[in-house]
């Protein structure tokens, strides 16, 4: 049986090598971007990632993996350790309140709009109003280095002809525990 191949995010690789490999054959990447050219070139059949397509990448069908997770935007690319969020002004147009739980912020502006405050600090965002034409990624790490699980949602990309195997693949995640 072939197997299907996976080109992995460096978000997931800690989860993909805790998957029954018999079916697939994950490819660790070093971005989101490396894993989409393997899935261009054909040498790659599905791409797991943590973060929506931006506008110049190729417009793929997804399955989101699981339901929690949020966009972290700004003006412009940074990174930036969880417990410095709250040496930021943070703007988010969700539920304040479970944002401050989730990721121990202080104080959270409630605004309709989050793009108009994309200069002023960051922004949290739900992935369904993630725009990369406006807004640039905000990176948030732990102390240890590894991504804050919440700051993303892995997402599966695929090419039309593997729908089926993605939503198996989608399954097989959602019972996985540490996305849960």
């Amino acid at each position: 049986m072939k197997k299907i191949k996976i080109a992995v995010c460096p978000t997931y690789h800690k989860m993909a090598k805790n998957i029954d490999a018999e079916e697939y054959e994950f490819i660790e990447t070093k971005s989101t971007a490396e894993s989409l050219n393997l899935l261009k070139s054909n040498n790659a059949d599905m791409v797991l990632a943590g973060r929506v397509l931006k506008p110049s990448e190729p417009k793929l069908k997804s399955f989101l993996v699981k339901k929690e997770g949020y966009s972290f935007l700004s003006d412009q690319v940074k990174v930036v350790k969880v417990k410095e969020l709250n040496n930021y002004n943070i703007y988010t147009d969700l539920n304040g309140a479970l944002i401050k739980k989730a990721f121990s912020i202080k104080k959270i502006n409630q605004v309709d709009d989050v793009y108009k405050f994309l200069d002023k600090g960051i922004v949290i965002t739900s992935w369904e109003n993630t725009d990369y034409a406006k807004a640039e990624i905000v990176h948030v790490m732990e102390d240890s280095g590894e991504r804050v699980s919440l700051s993303r949602r892995p997402a599966l990309y695929f090419s039309p002809t593997h729908k089926e195997d993605a939503n198996k693949l989608r399954s097989v995640l959602n019972n996985y525990q540490q996305l849960s």
